[in-house]
């Protein structure tokens, strides 16, 4: 059976080999995950556009 990720890519955080999951979003696709930095919510790269998002909390 061929092998289909022989190389992983590295992390751009950590450095680290990531694997492949399924895509939720994209039904029969994969996206690469790092093991280590997915604990933490802030590497995730849906919440660092949020977070770069020009939406701000409401003044009071």
């Amino acid at each position: 059976m061929a092998v289909l990720f022989p190389v992983r890519k590295p992390c751009p955080t950590c450095g680290k080999p990531m694997k492949t999951v399924p895509d939720e979003a994209r039904e029969g696709r994969l996206r690469y995950v790092c093991t280590s930095c997915d604990d933490d919510p802030l590497h995730d790269p849906a919440a660092l556009k949020w977070a770069d998002s020009p939406l701000r909390p409401p003044a009071k």
